[in-house]
């Protein structure tokens, strides 16, 4: 038997592939999730360290050992990204990919970063909650976040958003399925990361699941990484009003310049809601013990790009040709009139 030094390389990706750039993946959709592909760069095939079975026998240090081939890295990565589900619009966003376009974003940004070393070091076993205004980047922020924990990491991430959530459980409902078999995926993994926490009308129904999941996973202490659309705020011990019930007595949509602007906005007893009204002081008090809060700040990318297409999509004006100038008119003959006296005194002789 050979001992592991004396094994031959593992299979690899070509360095110079024109498709995966050498990294031996290709991201594709599956339906409504993104997901990778292995290239079919990577060679040789099969692998001459394992032959093909993933697995190596080997002499280390006197003692035969099994363990698996290095040529297995890049299909486990594959397996951890698919697991994942990331939404299939999301399917080429990354970390790097997310344009900072000023202080704030930037800020943002290196705090999405920060937080994947901190995690994959060990450093941390909080998550983290991106909370702005809708069009912000904090979706783009969240999915960059699993892909590199994911592909770089090897860490087991599960992404969903709430409201897509809420209509699984109803299909499980139809299917038989309980509520505790539905979230158990949710539940176990290490990484959950939910999107647009705080979205929905807050309905009993909605804040039972919300408040299960959380219980649970801060029960365990698993991590938690989510999106909202909704500031922090505080507790205040007020029952999250049932929107489908009662009707919105808030104004989200309203802006902090809108409210300053307009006296009358709290007179006529409206206030944009923050997170904590919407998913309760005691869902709420388990998130901030354990999460860190991270402000994404800017403009509107989605509104910035469709005003950037609209702009690229207008025909150009052609530019306006010189004015024709005609040539210019001969002078005129002068009519011959009478002689000048000059003209009709007779030259007079040079003087001697």
């Amino acid at each position: 038997m050979k001992r592991l030094e004396e094994l031959p390389e593992h299979a690899t990706p070509s360095r110079d592939c024109p498709k995966c750039k050498g990294h031996g993946l290709l991201t594709q959709t599956l339906g409504f999730h993104a997901g990778v592909t292995l290239c079919d760069c990577i060679h040789p095939s099969p692998c001459p360290r394992c032959g093909g079975s993933g697995h190596i026998l080997a002499l280390m240090e006197g003692v035969e050992r099994v363990g698996r081939c290095k040529c297995q890295i890049l299909p486990d990565r594959a397996r951890l990204f698919n697991f994942a589900k990331l939404p299939a619009r999301y399917a080429e966003a990354t970390l790097e990919s997310y344009e900072a376009r000023d202080e704030a974003t930037r800020a943002a940004k290196d705090a999405a970063e920060q937080w994947v070393h901190d995690y994959a070091a060990g450093n941390t076993k909080r998550g983290l909650l991106l909370h702005g205004e809708v069009g912000r980047g904090k979706t783009h922020l969240l999915v960059g976040v699993a892909r590199r924990l994911t592909l770089e990491h090897n860490k087991r991430v599960r992404f969903v958003e709430f409201t897509l959530l809420l209509s699984e459980l109803m299909e499980g409902f139809e299917r038989g399925d309980g509520r505790k078999t539905v979230l158990a995926p949710l539940r176990d993994v290490e990484i959950l990361a939910i999107d647009e926490i705080g979205k929905g009308r807050c309905t009993e129904f909605e804040l039972a699941v919300l408040d299960e999941l959380i219980t649970q996973r801060y029960n365990t202490a698993k991590v938690i990484l989510a999106t909202s659309n909704y500031a922090p705020g505080n507790a205040t011990g007020e029952k999250t009003p049932n929107l489908a019930l009662h009707g919105r007595t808030y104004a989200p949509s309203a802006s902090a310049a809108a409210k300053n602007a307009d006296p009358g906005f709290f007179d006529r007893g409206l206030r944009v809601p923050t997170l904590v009204d919407r998913v309760g002081d005691r869902v709420y008090s388990r998130l901030l013990e354990m999460v860190g809060l991270v402000a994404v700040e800017g403009g509107d990318r989605r509104q910035l790009l469709h005003q950037q297409q609209n702009q690229q999509s207008q025909p150009q004006s052609p530019t306006p040709a010189a004015p024709h100038e005609p040539p210019p008119t001969p002078p005129t003959p002068s009519s011959p009139g009478p002689p000048s006296p000059a003209a009709a005194r007779p030259s007079s002789p040079p003087c001697a």
